[in-house]
């Protein structure tokens, strides 16, 4: 008795099998599915892998930033002045002294770029970058960024053109991406340049950047950017 009560009879069989039957997908349901899915990846993903290494490469920056400050404010506490010349940063050559002294670094460049920095580099739209970069010192340190720390006394008061790629060597090499220029003023303030006197402005800063992106310029801007939008890659 119970088991007459357990057991289907043929046409619930077959009612059940039909319902069934109605819930799945079918093969064209499920490809068209995936060929949706891969396409809105192919869509977003290169958009979030670029956010996602611009992000790296702003957040390195700012890792080297504080290892450099730290640099030049050590000199000037050790040497009890308020100014890097009256620290003794007069010449390329105390430059270099300096910079083996208060930068822990794994490799040093001389007379080449390489292996400190690439033997190329572009602005971001595309143009050549490498004539404006020096081949001279230049250090990697530890935490894998190059720098390179050139005396450059320019109006009003800035002594050194800093150089920095965050990577070293590695791409994209592209200035505003992972290659910076930053200026070091007399007061031991790290800010970007335009030729007038520091701090600069988020307004002179904003209107330098175009020149970081053009490939007819000089490179600077780019770093300032990054300043007045606190750390991030906006661009």
């Amino acid at each position: 008795m119970n088991n007459k009560k357990n057991a289907f009879t043929l046409a619930e069989v077959f009612n059940h099998s039909k319902n069934v039957g109605k819930n799945a997908f079918t093969l064209a349901e499920v490809l068209i599915t995936l060929g949706i899915i891969g396409t809105v990846a192919a869509i977003t993903m290169p958009t979030l892998i670029g956010s996602y290494q611009k992000e790296v490469y702003a957040t390195s920056l700012h890792k080297a930033y504080n290892e450099i400050n730290q640099a030049f404010i050590r000199l000037m506490s050790d040497r009890q002045v308020e100014t890097l010349t009256e620290a003794g940063l007069n010449s390329q050559a105390n430059v270099d002294t300096f910079a083996e002294t208060y930068f822990k670094y794994t490799q040093k460049c001389t007379t080449t770029k390489a292996p400190c920095f690439a033997d190329t580099y572009t602005f971001i739209d595309g143009g050549s970058a490498t004539s404006i970069i020096a081949d001279s010192t230049s250090y990697v340190l530890p935490s894998g960024a190059s720098i390179r720390v050139l005396y450059r006394r320019d109006n009003p008061n800035k002594v050194i053109n800093l150089y920095i790629d965050v990577n070293g060597d590695k791409k994209p090499n592209m200035l505003g991406r992972d290659a910076f220029f930053i200026g070091i003023y007399n007061d031991g303030a790290i800010d970007d340049w335009d030729g007038q006197a520091v701090p600069m402005t988020k307004d002179r800063r904003d209107a330098k950047f175009g020149a970081c992106k053009n490939g007819s310029a000089t490179g600077w801007g780019c770093f300032g950017k990054i300043l007045n939008d606190n750390w991030k890659m906006k661009y």
